[in-house]
């Protein structure tokens, strides 16, 4: 089986401090590539080669540079005059390798502007789309957007999709084909972590923006710092509020209990959870988040919002999840989940399922099915 990978959001290696859900598409077209030949078309990141030859998986990225973790992250910037020169190159690289190629798979990570490449392509392979969370927020109730994404749809064979809380608005928008599979994590990478520290440690992990609810950690912990004063914050990751949090730790005298660690690698950053008590996500919308895999395959509870996937995810067991942009309801839930026992080796038990090698193989097994569908039809 050939397969054809387009995104736009893909790191330079495994763990990269580029981090997130580029670090699980690169772990995953790795994994795929044991089955299958995989060819990846992405942007061309900093420091990174614009071809690289890894056993079956060949990666070619696409100039201009692409400085930011995603596409939204750029149009809020200068950067966004880059995004045009970009996707056009992209388009120029995918039709040239699938004349050269006959590609059985060709697979768009993101309905747009991925899925849209891959929609116009022609040949006699399927095309499959992955769905995943800023996807189906509010850009897929924007009138021009819903048109957008039913054309994608009419144009391809099928649809994954990362957290269940999706199906209903897929379905709506006529997706075929439709299939769950969550999120892979390299767990490899996210060892458990059996033993918690004793003080009152906690991290987070994502990108610095307004919609990860970084005002919202802030207000929250400075809350908990009057009921466990020794209590410490890491937040790893960049972002456009990085200088606004600063600002805040500052203005607040809290650089004793808060610091601002940025980008790390997954190795780095592993190490950070396990020698945290919990990860803290009080975001505003999500999928199905990376960070919290990964906090979860170390061993650590969660304390987060009830948003998107993480009402799937996160129960009584893994820790606790609070109402969107409730300052006192986070405070609370961070003390409370610190005063709970929980267990590492079961919450790490719940992550097996989410293994990047496991995942790969459910996604074979996908294109397996699709394949003969479309050849009996």
């Amino acid at each position: 089986m050939r397969i054809l990978f387009v995104t736009t959001t893909f790191t330079r290696f495994s763990g990269d401090s580029s981090g997130g859900i580029g670090n699980c598409f690169y772990d995953l077209y790795f994994e795929l590539s044991k089955y299958a030949k995989v060819d990846v078309v992405a942007p061309l990141n900093v420091r990174s080669p614009k071809y690289e030859k890894i056993g079956n998986l060949r990666i070619y990225r696409e100039p201009p540079i692409k400085p930011y973790g995603s596409l939204e992250s750029m149009i809020k910037t200068v950067q966004v005059i880059k995004i045009p020169m970009l996707l056009i190159n992209m388009c120029r690289r995918i039709r040239s390798l699938s004349r050269l190629n006959k590609y059985d798979v060709i697979h768009g990570f993101f309905i747009f502007p991925a899925g849209l490449l891959v929609s116009t392509l022609s040949g006699r392979g399927i095309k499959i789309i992955s769905a995943l969370g800023s996807d189906m927020h509010t850009l897929s109730y924007k009138p021009f957007i819903s048109y957008l994404y039913r054309f994608i749809f009419n144009n391809t064979e099928g649809v994954i999709y990362n957290a269940p809380f999706m199906k209903k608005r897929l379905i709506q928008l006529e997706a075929k084909n439709l299939k769950y599979i969550p999120t892979p994590i390299n767990r490899n990478t996210f060892r458990l972590s059996s033993v918690f520290p004793k003080a009152p440690r906690f991290v987070f992990v994502g990108r610095l923006t307004k919609a990860k609810g970084v005002e919202i950690l802030l207000e929250s912990f400075k809350k908990v710092l009057s009921i466990l004063p020794k209590a410490k914050l890491a937040i790893i990751g960049e972002g456009p509020e990085k200088s606004k949090m600063l600002e805040f730790i500052q203005k607040n005298k809290l650089q004793k209990s808060i610091q601002l660690v940025g980008a790390l690698s997954s190795f780095e950053i592993s190490r950070m959870l396990g020698n945290s008590y919990a990860l803290l996500l009080p975001s505003f919308k999500e999928g199905t988040p990376a960070s919290v895999l990964e906090a979860m395959s170390v061993g650590r509870p969660i304390v987060a919002t009830s948003v998107g996937g993480l009402k799937d995810l996160v129960d009584k067991d893994i820790g606790y999840l609070t109402d969107i942009g409730n300052v006192d309801q986070f405070a609370d839930a961070i003390v409370a989940v610190y005063k709970t026992h929980y267990v590492p080796n079961k919450i790490h038990e719940k992550t097996q399922k989410f293994d990047s090698s496991i995942i790969a193989k459910q996604y074979f097994h996908y294109y397996k099915r699709i394949l003969q569908k479309k050849h009996l039809n």
